[in-house]
C-alpha cells in the first residue's frame, strides 16, 4: 500500500532542516535559506514566500529572494491571513514589495494556475 504524499513538513521533522549543521562551515554571517513554493514552466520560475501577516523576510533571505528576481524568477510575497481572512500578495520589484493584490486561498490558486498557463 502506497502512503499519500506529505502535505505538511512539520509533520515529519528533518534533522537537516535546521540549517545550523552548515552555518559553522560557512564565512561570517552567510547561511543558508529556504523557499516557501517554487514552480518551474518552460524555464520561467515563480516564487512564493509565506509569511504570517505582518512577517517579512530577514536580511539574509529578502538578499537571496532579489538575486532569484534579478535572474529572472518572478518572486512574490504572501501574507496572512488578515484579520478578514484574506492573504495580501506583494510582488518584489528592485528590492522593494509592491502589494498587488489581496488574495483568499481560491484566488491565490488561480493566480499560480493562470501563471503556469501563461509561461
Amino acid at each position: 500500500m502506497t502512503q499519500p504524499p506529505l502535505r505538511n513538513a512539520d509533520l515529519l521533522p528533518h534533522p537537516l532542516r535546521d540549517y545550523g549543521w552548515v552555518s559553522d562551515v560557512l564565512p561570517g554571517k552567510v547561511g543558508p535559506t529556504d523557499i516557501d513554493f517554487i514552480l518551474e514552466r518552460n524555464g520561467k520560475v515563480l516564487i512564493l514566500e509565506l509569511k504570517p501577516e505582518g512577517v517579512k523576510p530577514g536580511i539574509g533571505q529578502l538578499l537571496t529572494l532579489i538575486a532569484l528576481q534579478k535572474m529572472g524568477c518572478e518572486v512574490y510575497l504572501v501574507e496572512g491571513p488578515q484579520p478578514n481572512g484574506y492573504f495580501r500578495r506583494s510582488l518584489l520589484v528592485s528590492g522593494n514589495w509592491i502589494g498587488i493584490a489581496s488574495e483568499t486561498r481560491t484566488s491565490l490558486a488561480s493566480f499560480v494556475r493562470n501563471w503556469f498557463l501563461s509561461a
